[in-house]
């Protein structure tokens, strides 16, 4: 069964990536066909790269594997890695396995994948290893334990600031303040955040890592918002902006809906409804948004409308056919999280109408939907509009 269930696998491979199917074919022949205990040296020949081989096609989600066969691909990973006699080679090795199997959603495997990293790379002093088993423990924690999250991350700040980080890894213990900072964010210590997210600018400027400065400033926004400093959100917006150009290509025109959308919000929690509209308008009239980014282009449409209902700067059966198009968008993309906001702005849209039984409903519906998706800043707002 064991062989069957590799056979399948391979030929879902071969017909993506022909330039891996001989050294796939050698080691499932040697492993399959011999008994023997092969050497650790000769395992580490082709093994190696059959190991990344492995790796990278059991995290591939455009390949058509089942989570099973998944699996079964990293299992066999393990099994050639434990092999090794070169300790830094198998702490790479398990910081990518232990990544994989918690991308793939297998808690116990990742924990103790993760537990082995962390316990052999302190052993040889692989700062670099032990750092990304921190990190990745660090993600694991992030939205259902902060503390946890926060304590990982520094681990693996601190680590990385010791570890010899080449040009791929060099923006690492930046990364880890932004993480920080992202943490304590949404756990509305913004002033917490500002001083992680100010350190991480200062290290990525040190450092000229330009590429990662849109999202820091990005970050740094955020914060000023939770603060309720709105102008300087806006010119942390428009600072980030700045550093789109040494962004990858293929990141450009996300960012720069991103940075229009957060700009466009901005003004609309400093109640400049004006400003909000125009930059509404602006993210909606982005080439392609409809077809590059559905969700977002509902979002603006429905924030579109609410400003114009808090600015009373349109017409009220246009503001809610706006937003039942939104609506509409969100239905066909099985978006629930969304359709939460949806339902508080027409709350609000009927309230002003007079329509108080439609009002409550929908703030209602607004509440549920944010009990259900966890969106705590949504749900105060349904019970505040419910008790007014």
């Amino acid at each position: 069964m064991y062989l069957v269930g590799s056979t399948s696998i391979l030929y879902t491979i071969y017909t993506t990536y022909m330039k891996w199917i001989i050294p796939l074919l050698l080691v499932l022949f040697c492993s399959g066909c011999s008994n023997s205990n092969t050497s650790a040296s000769t395992s580490q020949t082709t093994p190696n790269d059959s190991t990344t081989i492995w790796i990278q096609t059991a995290r591939n989600t455009s390949l058509n594997l089942s989570k099973n066969k998944r699996l079964i691909l990293l299992k066999k990973a393990n099994s050639l890695i434990s092999n090794y006699e070169d300790n830094l080679k198998k702490t790479t090795a398990l910081s990518k396995l232990s990544l994989a199997y918690k991308r793939l959603g297998d808690t116990v495997s990742f924990k103790k994948k993760n537990k082995q990293l962390q316990k052999l790379s302190n052993k040889i002093d692989d700062y670099k290893s032990y750092g990304e088993a921190h990190w990745d423990m660090g993600s694991y924690f992030r939205l259902h334990k902060p503390d946890s999250a926060i304590y990982h991350y520094k681990e693996a700040y601190t680590f990385f600031l010791k570890a010899d980080l080449d040009s791929n890894s060099i923006d690492y213990p930046g990364i880890m303040l932004n993480s920080i900072a992202n943490v304590k964010e949404n756990n509305k210590d913004y002033i917490g955040a500002e001083k992680d997210i100010v350190k991480a600018i200062q290290y990525f400027k040190e450092n000229n890592i330009n590429d990662r400065l849109f999202y820091a400033y990005n970050s740094l926004a955020i914060t000023q918002n939770g603060l309720g400093k709105y102008g300087k959100a806006i010119e942390y917006h428009k600072r980030a902006r700045d550093f789109i150009q040494f962004s990858s290509k293929n990141r450009q025109y996300s960012q720069k809906t991103v940075n229009v959308n957060n700009i466009a919000n901005t003004y609309l929690r400093k109640e400049d409804y004006k400003n909000a509209i125009n930059n509404f308008n602006k993210l909606l009239e982005l080439s392609d948004l409809k077809q590059k980014n559905i969700s977002l282009y509902a979002r603006a449409l429905s924030s579109l409308a609410y400003a114009k209902l808090k600015g009373d700067e349109g017409i009220l059966s246009e503001v809610e056919e706006t937003i039942k198009e939104s609506d509409k968008i969100l239905d066909s993309i099985n978006n629930t999280y969304l359709k939460a906001r949806n339902h508080y702005y027409k709350a609000e849209l009927f309230a002003k109408q007079n329509k108080f039984d439609l009002a409550i409903t929908n703030a209602l519906k607004a509440k549920k939907i944010a009990e259900e998706t966890s969106n705590n800043d949504r749900l105060l707002s349904s019970l505040k509009l419910l008790t007014t």
